[in-house]
């Protein structure tokens, strides 16, 4: 005769949905340094896409001391570019960080909808 598995704890929804909060604070957590590490590689693909257009002599951009965060430089065009650049992204940038959050809500809505379809009281 085979043996009864043993019974889950009773209070086994609980235990599941309070690692939700933790859980979903990391995915944050890590969605929010992916906006971060992102931001500066597409701003210098901007700024290098601009200046080579923009600019008749390339040494004298990519010289200018325009550089993210500090675009106050000595060349019109590269400040140009600089300027453009940081403010074309930093929509995509605040809209992916309002993403991570308002995701938590979400997200612990879910894992915690997940904890009480997949635990059985005892």
């Amino acid at each position: 005769m085979p043996t009864p598995a043993p019974a889950p704890a009773a209070d086994c929804s609980l235990n599941c949905s309070m690692q939700c909060g933790p859980q979903c604070e990391v995915n944050r957590t890590a969605g929010l340094a992916k906006c971060d590490t992102d931001y500066v590689p597409n701003w210098n693909g901007c700024y290098d896409s601009c200046t080579s257009c923009v600019c008749p002599h390339k040494s004298a951009c990519a010289n200018s001391g325009c550089v993210f965060g500090n675009c106050a430089c000595d060349h019109t065009n590269a400040s140009s570019c600089c300027q453009w650049c940081g403010q074309a992204l930093l929509k995509t940038y605040f809209n992916c960080r309002n993403f991570e959050d308002r995701y938590v809500p979400y997200c612990i809505n879910n894992c915690t909808n997940d904890s009480n379809k997949n635990c059985t009281p005892g």
